[in-house]
């Protein structure tokens, strides 16, 4: 009986330890604004040409008015040449599951609508991809490198 109790206070304890380092590792993320976050990971892709989309197109696309989403960037290339897109959204209004479920019925849009106008375009829309960081969402229709050095800026920036 001794050894038993012995053997759950030791467990115990090494629970609560891993509880006390899980609440202070690395898991936490800074708070950046996310047009901070926004102009890091295009200065990281080097792509001009990106701009913000308009609060009717989010409306229209993502089903949400921008005060429902709350603080968010979108940057879309509009001048045709190809199909380059990321957004960030930070949690608040919406949570974060609530917000990646938003992009994931974007996304979703975007293909279903996808007219093959630029057929050497579609893997990045058929490759979007999403990621969440604590509080901080980003999608990306990217290259897979374009995707790979903004999802890395994006994430080094909140460290």
């Amino acid at each position: 009986m001794k050894n038993i109790k012995k053997g759950i206070s030791l467990l115990l304890a090494v629970c609560a330890l891993a509880a006390l380092l899980a609440g202070c590792g690395g898991g936490k993320t800074k708070n950046v604004p996310v047009s901070e976050l926004a102009d890091k990971v295009a200065a990281a892709l080097g792509k001009s040409g990106m701009d913000a989309v308009p609060d009717n197109y989010v409306k229209g696309y993502l089903k949400h008015s921008p005060d429902e989403i709350g603080e968010y960037v979108i940057l879309k290339n509009m001048m045709g040449t190809n199909i380059d897109e990321f957004g960030i959204f930070k949690a608040g209004t919406m949570d974060a599951a609530a917000i990646k479920a938003m992009v994931e019925g974007y996304i979703k849009i975007l293909q279903d609508s996808w007219m093959n106008y630029q057929p050497e375009e579609e893997p990045k829309l058929k490759g979007a991809e999403i990621k969440t960081v604590g509080d901080y969402t980003m999608y990306a229709i990217l290259s897979d490198a374009d995707k790979a050095t903004a999802f890395k800026a994006f994430e080094a920036a909140l460290k």
